[in-house]
């Protein structure tokens, strides 16, 4: 089950390199100093990966990486969010 989440506080990441258009969204924790990043596989048209927790689905997707909110900063959050992409092969380098 998902903590709750300040609805105002979020944060959108993205990687438009090489052709590419793919966006994330991380929100804080009401309850704590993490924020959670989340991707919408069905935007993107991405089957769902079997490593996927359904119990990880929230409205803007599914949980994908979590951040100390210390962490959060710009090129941190790009960072993270770039080695998501490239660890589970969503974008590809030539």
């Amino acid at each position: 089950m998902l903590p709750d989440y300040f609805d105002t506080h979020h944060y959108h990441v993205g990687y438009y390199e090489k052709g590419y258009d793919i966006e994330a969204v991380a929100f804080q924790r009401t309850a704590d100093r993490y924020w959670d990043l989340f991707f919408d596989f069905d935007r993107y048209h991405l089957k769902i990966p079997d490593w996927v927790r359904e119990d990880e689905k929230w409205s803007y997707g599914y949980k994908i990486v979590t951040i100390q909110k210390e962490d959060v900063d710009e090129n941190n959050v790009y960072r993270r969010f770039v080695s998501w992409l490239k660890k589970h092969h969503l974008i590809r380098f030539p």
